[in-house]
């Protein structure tokens, strides 16, 4: 909270011997504009920096401040292709968030990671949800694209 931040990152770029220039990516995971921006004036980064929140950090994903903990979790373990790990992560950031502002994306990824994990039943079931409750969402638009892809009908828990 408030300034927390700038000593916390000072402190592991200082024990890994890295600095911000290194990083390719700078997540700040804070769910207010004014105390993003405060942390990063105080770190010397540009406010427009573009490696700053790239996916658009707590903000974007419509909080609670546990939820985004747990999709990028997710996030991180679907790159590693810990599939199990990701799937696990993306739930929790859904039950804890389900109508938040990335849940879409987080039933998109779950569904994804668990095709990964050869559970088309369940992945199927994820992406109805998806289509269901968020149906305007790109989210659902990709899922209907997947589903497609795979020669799979839309069922009746599928609405068009």
């Amino acid at each position: 909270m408030g300034l927390g931040p700038v000593p916390a990152t000072q402190k592991i770029l200082a024990k890994t011997k890295l600095s911000l220039p290194d990083m390719d990516v700078i997540e700040l995971n804070e769910a207010f504009a004014a105390q993003v921006l405060a942390c990063t004036r105080q770190l010397g980064l540009d406010d427009r920096d573009p490696r700053l929140n790239p996916n658009g950090g707590a903000i974007a994903l419509g909080h609670p401040l546990a939820a985004s903990t747990q999709f990028w979790i997710g996030e991180a373990y679907f790159r590693s292709r810990d599939f199990e790990q990701a799937a696990s992560k993306y739930q929790k950031a859904i039950d804890l968030a389900p109508t938040g502002e990335r849940t879409p994306d987080a039933l998109l990824r779950l569904g994804l990671a668990l095709r990964s994990l050869r559970r088309e039943d369940r992945a199927r079931e994820v992406w109805a949800r998806l289509v269901r409750d968020f149906p305007e969402s790109e989210a659902a638009l990709r899922a209907r694209a997947v589903l497609r892809q795979s020669g799979r009908t839309v069922g009746p828990a599928e609405p068009r």
